[in-house]
């Protein structure tokens, strides 16, 4: 029973992680934007001097911040289609990013409340489930994985800021 349990911790704690250190919401195919969670990323080789897309399947209620705020660009809603222009000749320079953040329904700013229904009780039930497992796993074993999860991490951040 114990290495079932410690089998299953390592593939759970691997499929947490895997979604987090490789999936990268600006590898989009070039000049294409994509809506994930409330973010709405691009990855376009020309410089934004303005935008206008359609949400389907569900209304938007808000839309700001990203690099349109950044930029200093008018955003507006309206029947689920999202305009963003600048008045004084701003762009947003051309490469990847979150262009901006969209207000869905049953969110409250950025967090999503079926999804805050959905993960909080599962996360309380794994907190002790991982708990228990690393108690259960040699002290050196757990300092050498979590040490090499830590370079790993670090080494993705550090590429991903140099741009290679």
């Amino acid at each position: 029973m114990i290495i079932f349990q410690k089998k299953l911790f390592f593939l759970i704690t691997f499929l947490l992680t895997s979604n987090f250190l490789f999936a990268d919401p600006c590898s989009l195919p070039e000049n294409t934007i994509s809506l994930d969670g409330g973010d709405v990323w691009y990855n376009v080789n020309t410089d934004i001097a303005g935008f206008q897309f359609e949400v389907d399947g569900t209304t938007v209620s808000g839309a700001s911040g990203g690099d349109a705020a950044s930029a200093g660009f008018t955003v507006s809603e309206n029947n689920g289609i999202v305009v963003g222009f600048s008045l004084t000749g701003a762009t947003i320079s051309a490469g990847t990013g979150s262009i901006l953040n969209v207000k869905l329904p049953l969110s409250v700013g950025f967090i999503n409340i079926p999804a805050f229904l959905i993960f909080i009780p599962i996360t309380m039930f794994m907190a002790k489930v991982g708990a228990n497992s690393a108690h259960k796993i040699d002290k050196t074993k757990l300092q050498v994985f979590f040490g090499i999860f830590l370079y790993v991490v670090g080494t993705i951040f550090v590429l991903r800021y140099s741009g290679l």
